[in-house]
């Protein structure tokens, strides 16, 4: 028997109280003398004992109800009642974290990763529960906390070892801050009770690789319960050399991400006038390796390295070497790093992007004048790109039937953007509807005076608001001539907005210059979704946009040509309507750039062609998307029936191997 309380026991010192009270002799309370007594001495009589007890049943009940209470406050329990209970959880909860990143893969860790793992196992008390997760981009249990508490004490050791044995590096990228976060959330509750565990340790298997991120600890508090052991492991070969290709518009020395830029597929300036363009790779030699002469080379859809394309290098420790490697050859789908004693990362694969046509859309009449209408600057916009190549349409409103008027239906995904001036009738204004909902992007330009009357005699302002309701269903708003005094300016810029990201350096957002002549007014609901991107000095909305079905509307409330502003003469007209174009595009996975370990969520793909497989999987898109696991080329098949393929090479985060600052990582 024990006590959970054995100072009250103390309190059964009480019952000295009744005994001394029941030796006491109580004497006659009252004394009278009688007269026939008075010339007598006083002569008491003479007791053997002077006290005694004469109620001894009563003593007893009363000592035995002090003792009783003294007995209860003290709590006593017995020991067998709760051994069996206690003993399940006896000791510490123990977790075993294991980086199974890419760089784990490098020779001589796993060797390393056992060792250090069945060390740690036999290090556990028989009572300790013998967790086991890994990570890479996210957490994985083996044998989670629950699982071992069931299992019963002499086979803890045995289950875990037979955990780890199934752990195996993957191509993932390490991030040790959040697994560690995650991890401890693991521990720090019971799942057999929901209680909250005050001895635990959480032991972390990793080679300190610096690629790994710690950003998952930001504003966790460490419970100061809970241990952490870091049990390093070390490759058999150090340093490690890496290839990324670096795109045309950056600086190479400024390059410096842990991740391949998207596009970075990009062809280069040709080395000299005339010879054929080249593409800019940085090659990077970690200090701490053995090797400093490389060669690239690029190879085939077999991984063969493809003959004549061969490109040596010498790259010193510590340092890194922009090196010209010629177009890649036809069949082309990988180049590769060659004299690397590290292998796991000097293979990288790239889809070249594939050409694609664009068009524009300009709805407006004909102009005497032709610096007076929208297209006539419009059209001068360089759109084309390296992959891409955009034409202009011309389509002439209240033209039914003639080459030049609006097709029906628009393919939003030939035609992504369409400008439209301020004649329409209204089955062009359906047709656009049925454009916008089915994808498209229309840009309204409001450039003539809402006063002016169209050749029904219908004020611009009152068509512009009909437009307006007829395209998002909205209540009629209220479109009125703006009074200018001399010019307004775009006071208010939304520099958060897509459309104005070109713009967020403070070297570029100084819109005081351009100045409005004109520009129309209106009253928009704040219960309705409209996103306003600017602002006139009036605080009338300037550029305003919302969403009609799977498109987007923009309007903007003036007009850019000469006569109604100096925006299309200004430095700003060029980005902003390029920006129009490139947040219009359809969206696509060519030139992004994928690494092994994230998730893919396109639902246009039907199935897909794994690496190193022959056989087409159907994929069934979950609500995370798909995990691209292995590096290699990955071939889709679209709903529409066309075939894309997909690069994923290993995270470029985890090329860098050199040890984090373990001052850092405490901290």
């Amino acid at each position: 028997m024990n006590f959970l309380a054995p100072l009250y026991a103390l309190g059964a010192l009480a019952i000295l109280g009744p005994i001394v009270l029941h030796l006491v002799r109580k004497r006659p309370s009252e004394v009278l003398d009688f007269s026939s007594l008075m010339f007598l001495d006083a002569a008491p009589p003479k007791l053997t004992s002077r006290s005694h007890i004469e109620q001894w049943l009563l003593l007893a009940c009363r000592t035995l109800l002090i003792g009783s209470i003294a007995f209860a406050f003290a709590r006593p329990y017995l020991n067998s009642a709760i051994q069996h209970a206690a003993s399940s959880r006896r000791g510490v909860h123990r977790l075993l974290l294991i980086d199974t990143s890419a760089s784990m893969q490098r020779p001589g860790i796993r060797d390393s990763v056992g060792d250090v793992t069945r060390k740690w196992i036999d290090e556990a008390s028989a009572g300790d529960t013998l967790a086991v997760y890994s990570f890479s981009n996210q957490l994985v249990s083996h044998l989670s906390v629950r699982d071992s508490l069931n299992v019963p004490i002499g086979g803890r050791s045995p289950t875990a070892l037979a955990a780890v044995e199934k752990v195996a590096p993957d191509w993932g990228i390490g991030n040790v801050g959040q697994a560690l976060a995650s991890s401890l959330d693991a521990l720090q509750i019971d799942y057999a009770n929901g209680e909250r565990n005050e001895e635990m340790e959480i032991a972390l298997v990793t080679d300190l690789a610096t690629g790994n991120s710690l950003d998952g600890m930001v504003g966790i508090e460490w419970p100061s319960h809970a241990r952490l052991r870091v049990l390093a492991v070390k490759p058999t070969t150090l340093g490690n050399a890496y290839a990324t290709l670096l795109p045309t518009e950056q600086d190479v020395e400024s390059t410096n991400s842990d991740r391949e830029p998207d596009g970075g597929l990009v062809r280069s300036n040709p080395v000299q006038q005339g010879a054929k363009g080249s593409w800019r790779v940085r090659v990077t030699n970690e200090a701490g390796g053995s090797h400093e002469v490389f060669t690239l080379q690029w190879l085939d859809a077999k991984g063969i390295p493809i003959e004549g394309s061969a490109v040596p290098c010498r790259v010193p420790l510590g340092t890194s070497t922009v090196v010209r490697l010629q177009e890649p050859p036809s069949g082309a789908t990988a180049y590769e790093l060659f004299g690397d004693a590290t292998v796991f990362d000097n293979r990288r694969f790239f889809v070249p992007p594939a050409q694609r046509s664009m068009s524009v859309a300009c709805v407006e009449a004909d102009i005497a004048d032709p610096e007076n209408s929208l297209r006539f600057f419009a059209e001068h916009v360089p759109l084309d790109e390296e992959t891409l190549h955009v034409d202009w349409l011309h389509w002439k409103p209240g033209s039914p039937g003639s080459k030049e008027s609006l097709p029906s239906p628009i393919e939003a995904a030939k035609i992504p953007l369409v400008l439209v001036g301020h004649e329409l009738t209204d089955e062009e204004v359906v047709a656009l509807k049925l454009y916008l909902t089915s994808g498209g992007n229309v840009l309204d330009v409001w450039d003539r005076s809402a006063e002016e009357t169209d050749a029904s005699g219908k004020k611009w302002g009152l068509r512009y608001a009909e437009r307006l309701q007829a395209w998002t269903g909205f209540d009629a708003a209220t479109v009125t001539e703006s009074k200018v005094d001399q010019y307004r300016l775009l006071a208010s810029v939304d520099l958060k907005s897509p459309l104005f990201a070109p713009f967020a350096d403070a070297k570029f957002n100084d819109f005081s210059k351009i100045r409005f002549w004109k520009h129309r007014q209106v009253s928009l609901r704040q219960e309705e979704p409209w996103t306003i991107s600017a602002r006139f000095d009036s605080g009338s909305p300037a550029i305003f946009s919302t969403t009609v079905g799977s498109g987007t509307l923009t309007i903007l409330a003036a007009g850019w040509q000469p006569n109604e502003s100096q925006l299309a003469l200004s430095s700003k007209f060029v980005p902003m309507l390029s920006q129009w174009f490139a947040l219009a595009l359809p969206k696509t996975n060519e030139g992004v750039v994928w690494e092994s370990g994230e998730r893919f969520d396109d639902s246009r793909f039907e199935k897909m062609l794994i690496p190193g497989t022959s056989i087409a999987r159907d994929l069934d898109l979950p609500q995370a998307g798909w995990k691209l696991s292995v590096p290699g080329i990955y071939s889709g098949t679209l709903s529409n029936g066309t075939s894309q393929s997909l690069a994923i090479n290993v995270p470029l985060a985890e090329s860098k191997t050199q040890v984090i600052d373990l001052e850092e990582f405490s901290r």
